[in-house]
């Protein structure tokens, strides 16, 4: 499929994780309804998942169409390492609660580490970006309000993309309104995270660098 293609079929509608039709908002508008709404119940469920060729999987638990228009909750996965490239969602604010491993949080304004137990918000149009470290996955149970975002990974696994297509990549993330601004979190940004984070606990460690032999096993322990 041609970008130009791509971009007109997202223009106007995705599709959820039940394959619902989502029609798409206009900027400027929010969704609305008169009519009383049934109450939710989302079970567990190991099926669902729009994976990615790289390992990231999101089911959406609470979709927009079941709540007019306010928030999306969607449970995420990924892979030990990955941490996705520097952005900023413009219509949406973006909340982790942070189920288990352990991620590194750069935004523009502070960074920190946030392990299981800890919530994480993060406000539109600020530019932020995050990295997991450890040996384990990361899950996170994510909410974005109203909601754009919904979409991003089921059309990047129908697309069949790869982390490669940068173009087709960042389309997608245009029509979910985020703006791609630079590369994922380094070895030295993770360091520099952690440091900081150590220099606000009681007990204070030695600084880590990238280049050290327990770098890792320095992260692990933050």
């Amino acid at each position: 499929m041609q970008l130009t293609q791509l971009t007109h079929l997202l223009a106007t509608t995705c599709h959820d994780d039940l394959g619902r039709v989502v029609t798409k908002r206009k900027k400027g508008t929010a969704m609305t309804s008169n009519t009383i709404r049934a109450a939710i119940i989302d079970h567990p469920a190991d099926v669902g998942y729009a994976v990615t060729s790289w390992g990231e999987r999101a089911r959406t638990r609470i979709p927009a169409s079941s709540t007019s228009g306010p928030f999306v909750l969607m449970d995420y996965y990924a892979p030990a390492g990955f941490g996705p490239p520097r952005h900023i969602h413009r219509a949406d604010d973006e909340f982790f609660i942070v189920q288990s491993g352990t991620i590194a949080v750069w935004s523009e304004t502070e960074s920190h580490v946030a392990k299981p137990g800890d919530v994480v918000i993060l406000p539109k149009r600020i530019a932020h970006a995050w990295r997991s470290y450890g040996e384990d996955e990361v899950h996170l149970h994510v909410i974005v309000s109203p909601g754009d975002f919904e979409c991003f990974f089921r059309e990047i696994e129908k697309s069949g993309l790869a982390i490669t297509d940068v173009g087709k990549l960042s389309a997608i993330a245009e029509l979910a309104e985020i703006d791609i601004i630079g590369p994922p979190l380094s070895d030295a940004d993770m360091a520099t995270i952690l440091n900081a984070a150590q220099h606000s606990m009681p007990e204070k460690r030695s600084p880590v660098s990238p280049e050290s032999p327990d770098f890792w096993d320095r992260l692990r322990e933050a």
